[in-house]
């Protein structure tokens, strides 16, 4: 599941990624594992887009599939637990939504 939550974030798919976590989370998946990883993958991402070989609409999709990801953490009882280890998270973007 882990594996197909990660494709999901790569290609972009936030809904699909949606409700792979969710069943990841019921299923009492290593949430703080699985995010590590994922981070990973969007640091590749960065680098690939760096490289020429990603658009940045490719990123951009990516990071909104993987806040569905941190999203999750926050509904579940590990939230204090990763807020303690690793203090706050924040995502912030410069670009306004209308």
């Amino acid at each position: 599941m882990e594996e197909g939550i990660l494709r999901c974030i790569e290609q972009g798919k936030a809904e699909e990624c949606k409700r792979l976590v969710d069943e990841f989370v019921k299923r009492g998946g290593d949430l703080l594992a699985l995010i590590s990883r994922a981070a990973q993958l969007m640091r590749d991402l960065g680098k690939r887009f760096e490289a020429g070989e990603i658009f940045l609409p490719d990123v951009m999709m990516a990071a909104e599939a993987f806040l569905v990801l941190t999203k999750a953490l926050g509904t579940t009882k590990l939230s204090q637990r990763f807020l303690r280890r690793f203090g706050a998270l924040r995502v912030s973007s410069s670009a306004k939504r209308k």
